[in-house]
C-alpha cells in the first residue's frame, strides 16, 4: 500500500472500502489502483477524499518515512548465543 495514512483514516470511519469508493465518485477497480500507487490521485479526488474522511489531506497522501538507521557497535545476542553453541575454540599449536 502506498498511501498508508489513507488505509489508516479509513478504517477509523469502519466503512468498506467501495463505499468510500462511492462517496468519492470513482470506482472500486480505480480505488483500489490508487491506494496501492498503481495509479494517480487527480487533485479533485484527493480533496475529496479528505473531506470525506474528515483527515488534513496533505497528512493523508504523505508517504511513509523509513525508521531512522541504528548504529551499533557491540555484539548481539544472536553473536552471543552462536559463540556459545560453538563451544570453546580449540587453538592449533
Amino acid at each position: 500500500m502506498k498511501f498508508l495514512n489513507v488505509i489508516y483514516a479509513i478504517s477509523l470511519q469502519r466503512k468498506p472500502h467501495y463505499q468510500i469508493a462511492q462517496a468519492v465518485g470513482i470506482s472500486e477497480w480505480r480505488f483500489s489502483r490508487l491506494l496501492n500507487g498503481r495509479s494517480e490521485f487527480t487533485p479533485g479526488e484527493r480533496k475529496r477524499l479528505a473531506e470525506i474522511l474528515g483527515s488534513d489531506e496533505a497528512w493523508l497522501f504523505e508517504l511513509p518515512k523509513p525508521p531512522k538507521p541504528r548504529i551499533f557497535s557491540g555484539e548481539t545476542s544472536a553473536v552471543r548465543n552462536a559463540r556459545q553453541l560453538a563451544g570453546p575454540q580449540v587453538s592449533k599449536v
